[in-house]
């Protein structure tokens, strides 16, 4: 996620939106052990759910992937990338929690 956070701070707004993504991406490979090619949003969706994450928390990460790839097409503000950065370091950290249980 440092990438994007760089690509952030220079105001590299579409190539921040690509890196989260791909930081997401590897994140969620490395957590349930699926190369990122078998990574789709159905299937983020029944993983986070068999390990029982809420439904609240899988809407709101399936939003900030749905942002990155709008933001590809249809560049949205610094303020949204600011935002997206903070929220998906919440739910990061709120399935990094669950996880450990």
């Amino acid at each position: 996620m440092s990438k994007a956070e760089e690509h952030l701070k220079n105001n590299n707004d579409s190539e921040y939106f690509e890196e989260l993504h791909n930081a997401i991406d590897g994140y969620l490979s490395h957590k349930f052990k699926i190369p990122v090619s078998g990574l789709n949003k159905k299937r983020i969706e029944e993983e986070l759910t068999k390990i029982s994450i809420e439904v609240t928390t899988i809407t709101a990460l399936l939003q900030v992937l749905n942002n990155c790839e709008m933001a590809r097409f249809a560049p949205l503000s610094h303020s949204d990338a600011e935002t997206t950065l903070t929220t998906t370091k919440t739910l990061i950290n709120q399935i990094e929690k669950h996880v450990k249980r």
